[in-house]
């Protein structure tokens, strides 16, 4: 099922180890009016979700016509956050971020790592994407992943100024919207630096406050400082939804 299709930090390790290996053979096939890097030979600094899903998820499942992570997976893995970034976002710092986030969030030793994302591109099967929506909008594979993971959504932005203006990213963040449970983390990275604003504190700012009433609350203080929040801020007061863009 979708909403079990989540994807560890672990797993999208391994994806990165073979494209390291295999993506200088490639090269950007859209069109010079959807990308900047039309006809160019690929390689890790600039490939994104978009050249990922054209030389390795497609064919990949189209046999099988199955999501990318059921053939990294031996069992569900129903997702703790749901991620919602732009499909050209570079995939290393979007990795990076999802790093960071899962390191933040997470203090138990190794659980960073396991700890399921749902995201898009490799959770649906991209050969069968009638799953994705449906009629009734709460039975379609995207509310149903967003039910998983209780409404915690994760924002990844490696270029804020792109990333808010595309629909998808405005669509999924306002499902969200009404939701008593839901929590929204922002992880940014910015010139190869990651930083995370998380909804509430952590696990382990909770336990600080726990012991210390005080303590955690500085501690996510101090955690944020450097987060960039004016130039978030800024990009946030530029989008027109009106003029939102789907890719």
């Amino acid at each position: 099922r979708p909403e079990h299709r989540g994807i560890t930090c672990r797993q999208l390790e391994l994806l990165l180890e073979f494209l390291q290996d295999h993506c200088h053979i490639w090269e950007d096939r859209a069109p010079a009016k959807l990308s900047k890097t039309a006809g160019q030979q690929l390689h890790m600094g600039i490939l994104n979700v978009y050249h990922i899903d054209h030389w390795v998820i497609q064919p990949a499942t189209k046999a099988k016509r199955c999501a990318f992570v059921e053939m990294m997976a031996i069992k569900g893995q129903p997702p703790i956050w749901f991620v919602t970034h732009w499909w050209g976002d570079r995939i290393t710092p979007l990795v990076q971020c999802l790093r960071a986030h899962a390191a933040t969030r997470f203090c138990q030793p190794g659980s960073s790592y396991d700890a399921p994302y749902w995201v898009g591109a490799f959770a649906i099967r991209q050969h069968a994407q009638e799953e994705l929506l449906a009629n009734d909008l709460t039975k379609s594979g995207l509310y149903k992943a967003l039910e998983a993971s209780h409404f915690s959504l994760c924002l990844v932005l490696t270029d804020p100024a792109v990333a808010l203006g595309r629909l998808w990213c405005a669509f999924e963040t306002s499902l969200c919207l009404e939701q008593p449970t839901a929590s929204l983390d922002v992880s940014v990275c910015t010139s190869g630096s990651c930083e995370v604003m998380t909804h509430g504190l952590t696990e382990n700012e909770e336990q600080m406050e726990l012991q210390r009433p005080g303590s955690g609350i500085r501690a996510k203080a101090t955690r944020e400082a450097t987060f960039p929040l004016e130039a978030i801020a800024e990009a946030l007061l530029a989008v027109d939804v009106r003029r939102a863009l789907t890719m």
